[in-house]
């Protein structure tokens, strides 16, 4: 038996309430050539006896894994089981917005015979009941293009679930929890070529319970210790580290790192850019109302809404 084109590698955790309509856009598909894998690290056999009863007479495999793998082991299971030409991630709080959703991304990513495709998405706040669609500019992707470390600064492709790409064995890096998607893309464009799909694709839903996001936004050794590690990874392509000083400045300030030693105490491998960090530790302080007024302005809603301008590139 041939082997399938998709694989789709859903890694769960309880919330049967997600998984269902995660489930039930996969289930509506107008392409049929995938398989379904279920990697769950519940702590119960909530999804197991969920998908007993919703898919009885499908074609899937599940996993339970006992103790649980976390985050993003979970992830890195499901697609060492893949057999598929290319790994479709679904997060299980995310869902399909059209019933042409995989058959368009399948299409392009093989037309173009791209290593990675991204589309836009349907972003869904369930606490404030409200939506926005999240598009890459044609500005954006231009930059992406040339410098895919750019989204160190910012992510303009969002969570996992809006890509496609070929499964060519690489894993995402166990080390990492919020920036591991970041991580994951920059390695995946630098080596090969990507496609994109302006069009809401897939619908990503934030704010709900057990999200690592609201876990991890404001947590200090986090932050910081990521944004060291990945830092270094991509620091031998780097040929202008003026973005990456000013970035670490206003990191490094709002989390209140005031000394080389400290950061040291947080994250010991910064000692491999040494001198670049404490050349940003030492002007942490310099032009401080300045740098105030310019995160401001690119934070503000005139600089989202009508100029678009970057402050990290």
């Amino acid at each position: 038996m041939n082997n399938p084109l998709v694989s789709i590698c859903i890694p769960t955790y309880k919330q049967i309430d997600f998984l269902d309509c995660c489930i039930n856009s996969i289930l509506i598909q107008d392409f049929s050539n995938y398989e379904l894998i279920i990697s769950d690290d519940s702590p119960n056999e909530i999804v197991k006896s969920y998908l007993e009863k919703k898919l009885p007479n499908f074609n899937y495999r599940y996993f339970h894994n006992v103790p649980s793998l976390g985050s993003p082991k979970n992830w890195n299971y499901a697609i060492s089981q893949a057999k598929g030409k290319y790994i479709k991630i679904m997060h299980h709080d995310d869902y399909f917005s059209d019933t042409t959703s995989l058959s368009q991304m399948v299409e392009k990513i093989e037309s173009d015979d791209s290593d990675i495709l991204f589309c836009a998405s349907n972003v869904i706040y369930t606490k404030s009941n409200s939506s926005r669609i999240q598009q890459t500019s044609d500005y954006q992707l231009n930059v992406l293009r040339k410098n895919p470390e750019f989204l160190f600064f910012k992510n303009v492709i969002m969570g996992p679930s809006v890509s496609l790409y070929k499964n060519q064995g690489e894993m995402f890096d166990n080390s990492l929890i919020w920036l591991v998607d970041i991580d994951f893309y920059i390695q995946k464009l630098r080596n090969g070529k990507f496609s994109y799909i302006d069009k809401p694709l897939i619908s990503l839903v934030h704010n709900i319970e057990g999200q690592i996001s609201d876990q991890v936004l404001y947590n200090r050794k986090i932050q910081i210790s990521e944004h060291v590690l990945v830092f270094n990874k991509i620091f031998p392509n780097l040929k202008n580290l003026k973005s990456y000083k000013s970035f670490f400045d206003y990191l490094f300030y709002d989390f209140n790192v005031k000394s080389y030693n400290e950061l040291i105490e947080i994250i010991p491998q910064a000692s491999e850019n040494r001198a670049f960090f404490e050349n940003v530790i030492n002007d942490l302080m310099k032009f401080r109302r300045l740098k105030f007024l310019k995160k401001r302005f690119y934070g503000s809603r005139y600089n989202n809404y009508i100029f678009k301008l970057e402050q990290f590139i």
